[in-house]
C-alpha cells in the first residue's frame, strides 16, 4: 500500500478563466534568460539569436550585373539613338564565375555581360542586349544610359559593418540564406527551453509492448511532438503507474532535467489520480491552479516546483492538446524569447456551435478555402479521438455561452504554419 494514497475519494476544482490562470502562471515563476550555445546554420532554423549580427563584409563585394547586357561607359552612350547609335568594339565576355583581374574597358569598347557577370574597371552602367545590335564583333547601342544603371553596386544588399539581424531575432528561411551569404557557418542561439513529459496510468504502456490489454503511451509522443514543434527540446521521461511514490520518483528526475515538466492523466477527481497530491508532495508551492473554465480542458492544471513550472494535463486526447495549447506553447516562448507564433487566421463558420454557460469552449476546427475564404468546420468528436483531433488543422477559442452562427467569423489559430501552407 502507498503511504501517500489520498483518503478522501472527491477532489473539488476550483475552476479559473484561462486568462486569470496563465497570468497566476506568469506570477509565480521567473523566466530564466536561457545560456546560448553555438549551433551550425544549417541547423539554426527558428532559433533565437544570442547575438547580434555584424557584417564582416559587403554584400556584393564587386559591382555586379543586374542584367544580360553589355557593359559601356555612360558619359560615352549620351548621344545615342536609333538614328545615330554609338558603335562600339566588343572586347569579351564575363559571367558571374569569372574575375574582373587585368580587365579594364577602354573607351570605345564594350564587354558581353552574364546577369550577375562583375562589372569591369572603367565600365559604370550595363545597357541591355534588347537595347542594342550586334554585328559580329561590333555592338551599336541605340539610347542613351545613366551611370549605375542596371549594375547591383558594391554593398547595396548589406554593407560591411552593419547589423543584419539583432540579439533575439527569431531565424528564418531567408534569414540562414543571408547568413550563408556573409559566409557566417555557425550562430550564438539561445538553448531551446527543455521539456519532460510523465504519463500516468497502470493501463498504459510503450510502443514496444505488444500486449493489448494495454493502452499505448501515444499521447506522450503528441505532447513532445507539439513541444519540439513550438521551439523546445523535449524528452518523454516514461510511465508512472497510479501510486503517488513513483510518480513523485518520475516527476522528480524530470526537474532534474528540464526547465519545463508535464504530467499527463492521473490529475482529474478520481481515488487514483494522484499527480496532484504528489506534486505536493515534493515541495512547495506545489499546485497553484487545478480547474479551468473551458471545455475541453477542466481538469487541467499546473504548479511550481524547484522554481519550475509543472503542467497537470488531462488524460484525454482533446484535454491534453488543448491544456498544450493554452498554457505550454506560450511558456516555451517566453522561455525561448521566440515571437514566432501559430498563424491566426479569419474564417467563416459553416454550422452553428454554442458554448456551454460558464464555461469557454476549445473548438476544433478544420479549415478549408472555398472562393477564396476560409471556411471553419467543427470538428466533433469524443474526448479521446486522436482520430477527430487528425480531422482538424486548428482551433478557436468561444467565451462562456457564446452562440456562433452559421456565416460567423471566427478568429482561428492553426496548430502550425505548415497547416496553413497545405489549405
Amino acid at each position: 500500500m502507498d503511504s501517500l494514497l489520498r483518503v478522501d475519494q472527491k477532489r473539488i476544482l476550483k475552476l479559473v478563466a484561462t486568462e486569470e490562470a496563465f497570468h497566476s502562471l506568469q506570477e509565480a515563476i521567473k523566466i530564466v534568460k536561457l545560456e546560448s550555445e553555438i549551433v551550425s546554420v544549417n541547423n539554426a532554423l527558428g532559433r533565437t539569436l544570442g547575438e547580434g549580427i555584424v557584417a564582416q563584409s559587403d554584400i556584393p563585394s564587386i559591382n555586379r550585373s543586374a542584367v544580360d547586357g553589355y557593359a559601356v561607359r555612360s558619359n560615352e552612350t549620351r548621344n545615342a539613338s536609333a538614328e545615330k547609335p554609338l558603335k562600339l568594339k566588343i572586347r569579351g565576355e564575363l559571367f558571374p564565375a569569372n574575375t574582373t583581374s587585368g580587365f579594364r574597358l577602354q573607351k570605345g569598347y564594350t564587354a558581353y555581360l552574364g546577369c550577375g557577370a562583375p562589372v569591369p574597371e572603367g565600365a559604370d552602367a550595363v545597357i541591355r542586349i534588347e537595347e542594342t545590335k550586334r554585328h559580329g564583333e561590333e555592338l551599336e547601342v541605340c539610347c542613351p544610359i545613366e551611370k549605375n544603371k542596371n549594375v547591383i553596386l558594391i554593398g547595396e544588399d548589406v554593407k560591411r559593418g552593419t547589423t543584419v539581424l539583432n540579439e533575439g531575432h527569431v531565424l528564418r528561411p531567408q534569414d540562414i540564406g543571408q547568413l550563408a551569404a556573409l559566409r557566417i557557418k555557425k550562430v550564438k542561439a539561445t538553448r531551446k527551453p527543455r521539456v519532460a513529459i510523465v504519463s500516468v496510468g497502470d493501463e498504459l504502456t510503450e510502443l514496444e509492448n505488444d500486449d493489448p490489454s494495454k493502452i499505448i503511451n501515444n499521447y506522450a509522443l503528441i505532447i513532445s511532438a507539439l513541444a519540439s514543434e513550438s521551439g523546445a527540446s523535449s524528452e518523454i521521461i516514461g510511465i508512472a503507474s497510479d501510486r503517488v511514490s513513483e510518480i513523485v520518483e518520475r516527476i522528480t528526475k524530470a526537474l532534474n532535467v528540464a526547465e519545463i515538466i508535464i504530467t499527463i492523466g492521473g490529475c482529474s477527481v478520481g481515488i487514483k489520480d494522484f499527480v496532484p497530491d504528489a506534486v505536493n508532495a515534493i515541495g512547495k508551492p506545489g499546485v497553484i491552479v487545478h480547474g479551468i473554465k473551458i471545455s475541453p480542458g477542466k481538469v487541467t492544471g499546473f504548479g511550481i516546483l524547484k522554481g519550475k513550472p509543472i503542467f497537470m494535463l488531462p488524460g484525454h486526447v482533446a484535454s491534453t492538446v488543448a491544456g498544450f495549447h493554452l498554457f505550454v506553447a506560450p511558456l516555451i516562448r517566453l522561455y525561448s524569447g521566440s515571437n514566432i507564433r501559430a498563424p491566426e487566421i479569419i474564417a467563416t463558420a459553416n454550422q452553428d456551435v454554442k458554448a456551454n454557460s460558464g464555461m469557454q469552449l476549445f473548438l476544433k476546427v478544420k479549415v478549408k478555402k472555398s472562393n477564396g475564404r476560409f471556411i471553419a468546420e467543427p470538428i466533433h468528436g469524443g474526448s479521446s479521438s486522436v482520430s477527430a483531433l487528425i480531422n482538424a488543422n486548428g482551433f478557436t477559442i468561444l467565451k462562456e455561452g457564446m452562440h456562433v452562427k452559421k456565416g460567423d467569423e471566427l478568429l482561428v489559430t492553426l496548430f502550425s504554419e505548415k497547416e496553413l501552407k497545405q489549405i
